[in-house]
């Protein structure tokens, strides 16, 4: 991201370059915008940012595609040194500590995802070849949320209370 004048919580000139791993890489531009520490669910959260932009602009150069919206809200995130390292209140193990058992247990991963569910932990990693996917939703105020996801595969469970993993075949 990049803005060329801030004055307190104003922003002027703003680019995001977006280059997500699927290759199809995006700008959005916009003429102003602002941000506030936290989210609009969780004001105090001070390892996140909501970037609110107005009239903004996406494009994608590969395809040319354009999407204009009034207003555009992103939350950027930025995680604490520990953050990985952290044992969170009920859980056993870090996300740290699954990753390196992922790690060992998965051929060649280099890109993975650990998501906490029930008592057990799921490691996705990206589908070669397939296209990720983006949403938009517009909440009642006229503000418009994109969401991107990259299209993952589940393919190990490690179990939280000993750190079991178990490999997910797929057909």
């Amino acid at each position: 991201m990049h803005a060329a004048k801030r004055t307190g919580d104003t922003l002027e000139g703003i680019h995001i370059f977006l280059a997500p791993p699927n290759g199809q890489k995006s700008e959005i531009i916009a003429e102003s915008g602002t941000m506030k520490s936290g989210t609009p669910e969780h004001p105090t959260f001070e390892n996140q940012i909501t970037i609110t932009l107005h009239n903004a602009k996406t494009v994608t150069p590969d395809t040319n595609l354009k999407f204009t919206a009034a207003t555009m809200a992103m939350v950027l995130y930025q995680p604490g040194a520990d953050d990985q390292k952290t044992v969170l209140p009920g859980r056993h193990m870090s996300e740290r500590q699954v990753a390196d058992i992922a790690l060992k247990e998965l051929p060649q991963s280099s890109r993975i995802s650990c998501e906490f569910k029930d008592g057990v932990w799921e490691i996705s990693e990206p589908q070669k070849g397939v296209w990720g996917t983006s949403s938009a939703t517009t909440n009642a105020n006229g503000k418009i949320t994109i969401t991107s996801t990259n299209a993952t595969k589940l393919v190990l469970r490690v179990r939280d209370l000993d750190g079991t993993g178990e490999q997910v075949n797929h057909p």
